[in-house]
C-alpha cells in the first residue's frame, strides 16, 4: 500500500475528529483519482460528504469552512462518475457542487475530463454564466 494511502487511512480509523477524518478521507480520495482507482476514490468522497452533511447539523457550534470542502468532494465525486460514465450521477454532483461553491473545480482534473462528461459540466457552468474554458 501506498504510504499516503497508509498514513491517510491510519488517520481516519484512529482519529475521533469528523473534520480531520472529512481531510483524510477527501486527501485519500484524490490519490485513488490520479491512480485512476474511481470505485475508491467515489467510496471516499461519499465517505467525506457524509460526514459533512453530520457536521452541518451542528454548523452553529462548529467553525469550520465546510461550503468549500463539501463543493470540492462533490466536484471530485463527480469526476470519478464521469470515469465510470455514470453521467448522470456525475452531473447530479457537478450541479451541486457549483452550488456549494464557486470554487470547487480543480483544473488539472477538469482538463482530463472529456466527452459527454466535459460537455456536462460546461454546460452547467455557462448556465451559471461563470466560465468558459475554450
Amino acid at each position: 500500500m501506498n504510504s499516503e494511502i497508509q498514513y491517510l487511512t491510519e488517520n481516519i480509523e484512529n482519529n475521533k475528529s469528523n473534520y480531520k477524518k472529512i481531510i483524510c478521507y477527501k486527501f485519500r480520495g484524490v490519490i485513488y483519482l490520479k491512480k485512476g482507482l474511481y470505485i475508491e476514490s467515489i467510496y471516499d468522497f461519499t465517505q467525506s460528504i457524509n460526514l459533512l452533511n453530520k457536521v452541518n447539523k451542528w454548523k452553529r457550534n462548529v467553525k469550520l469552512n465546510t461550503s468549500q470542502e463539501l463543493g470540492e468532494s462533490l466536484f471530485y465525486r463527480g469526476y470519478a462518475f464521469a470515469k465510470v460514465n455514470n453521467l448522470e450521477k456525475a452531473s447530479k454532483d457537478f450541479d451541486k457542487a457549483l452550488k456549494e461553491t464557486l470554487y470547487c473545480i480543480d483544473y488539472e482534473f477538469f482538463q482530463k475530463l472529456d466527452g459527454k462528461a466535459k460537455d456536462i459540466l460546461e454546460t452547467q457552468l455557462k448556465l451559471l454564466k461563470l466560465f468558459s474554458f475554450k
